[in-house]
């Protein structure tokens, strides 16, 4: 489920762990942990979301785990299962010229220096070194996202992303 314009997705509750009502979370933010730093979260289903408020949270190496206010129960917990965090834009921080946030590349259409399309950005992942741009086209294109050697430009308003890349590839 993708959220309005003005909400973004920073992660989605997993499986109901213990029998206090606890779930597991999967963040979306980069360290994990800052997921926690964003409050409130809407908790979204079927084009709805709702502001939940935390009665607990519990960081371990394994799992990220939260207990919603009213959830004290794995049968009550277990309807929250499967459903999307979101937080409102304006509580992501403003970030320097040349920073983007990975969910603004995605949907962008990215073309080589020359004008030929590659493709629309679809996701983004980190390997370790640095993000990779998934771009679909007429085939697939794994691009890193390495700013000045291969991504040359990022023009958000409008919609697109100059990489130097070979469509053949």
């Amino acid at each position: 489920m993708e959220p309005s314009a003005d909400l973004v997705t920073v992660g989605r509750i997993g499986r109901v762990y213990g029998v206090h009502g606890w779930l597991t979370i999967h963040s979306y933010t980069e360290p994990r942990a800052q997921l926690f730093a964003y409050q409130p979260w809407l908790v979204g289903h079927d084009e709805t979301w709702e502001a939940l408020p935390l009665a607990g949270i519990q960081q371990t190496t394994r799992h990220d785990l939260v207990q919603f206010v009213g959830y004290d129960t794995p049968e009550r917990s277990r309807n929250l299962t499967g459903r999307w965090l979101a937080i409102a834009r304006q509580q992501l921080p403003v970030l320097a010229e040349g920073e983007y946030y990975w969910h603004d590349l995605i949907g962008l259409e990215v073309v080589t220096p020359a004008g030929e399309t590659l493709g629309i950005v679809r996701d983004v992942f980190s390997t370790g070194a640095h993000p990779i741009l998934s771009i679909d086209g007429e085939r697939t294109h794994l691009v890193p996202f390495v700013q000045s050697e291969i991504v040359t430009h990022v023009d958000l308003p409008k919609r697109k992303l100059v990489a130097k890349w070979d469509p053949n590839f």
